[in-house]
């Protein structure tokens, strides 16, 4: 469980002109300070979802934004299941027509949207995205909110991760995934007791010997020097 704790401090630069607070992001009334937002109401979980499932691509982003200013606002529960399988189903469909998914940019907010929200619901959702959407964007989008989530390094995570990167190596990939994995992998484990995984270490290595661009191979390598280090 990732828990978040925010420290006021004074203010020490900048005006103190006081300021009226902005309503996007304040939460309702119904949400005391400090305790976890309550489900959302069935009403609005009702819109949330015919927008998701609508073929309009603008209905769907119309419930992305809404997301969006719930989770700015403190008022989107992880434990709120009904709910994040709303949001789950943009983030694996965007808009559908067929069995075509063709509208990354809808997967890619989603995703976003889970690593905000956190919690182990929104961590096994976005492992599903980096398993099996096929848009690299997407996956890359996946991959650094679960590096916000800051999950433990466990065998599975490791594995997810290095199958992806294994992936990336039989061909030049996409730069953007591999740095994306490799800053995760780094992450996690310098704020865990860090990957021990052989089988990611030696995807790893494959990617400081594969056909990469030079700043992904630097990369690479720096990410293996900070995991020889711990």
């Amino acid at each position: 469980m990732l828990v978040v704790i925010v420290l006021s401090a004074p203010q020490l630069l900048g005006d103190d002109t006081p300021r009226s607070p902005d309503p996007a992001t304040t939460p309702p009334d119904w949400v005391r300070p400090g305790e976890p937002a309550p489900p959302l109401p069935e009403i609005e979980r009702h819109v949330l979802r015919a927008q998701a499932r609508a073929a309009d691509p603008a209905m769907q982003k119309a419930a992305l934004r809404r997301f969006e200013t719930l989770v700015a606002a403190g008022a989107l529960s992880r434990t709120d299941h009904e709910s994040l399988a709303v949001l789950a189903y943009l983030a694996t469909h965007g808009t559908y027509i067929g069995s075509a998914r063709n509208d990354p940019l809808i997967r890619i907010r989603a995703t976003a949207v889970l690593g905000d929200v956190g919690g182990q619901a929104a961590l096994d959702l976005l492992a599903e995205v980096v398993r099996t959407d096929t848009e690299t964007a997407v996956v890359a989008e996946a991959v650094r909110s679960i590096g916000k989530l800051r999950p433990e390094p466990s065998s599975r995570l490791a594995v997810l991760l290095a199958d992806r990167l294994k992936q990336q190596n039989t061909r030049a990939g996409d730069p953007a995934l591999v740095i994306a994995i490799l800053n995760t992998v780094e992450s996690i484990h310098l704020n865990s007791w860090g990957f021990h995984d052989p089988e990611l270490f030696l995807a790893i290595i494959e990617v400081y010997n594969g056909p990469h661009a030079a700043n992904v191979r630097n990369t690479s390598l720096r990410v293996l020097n900070t995991m020889r280090g711990r």
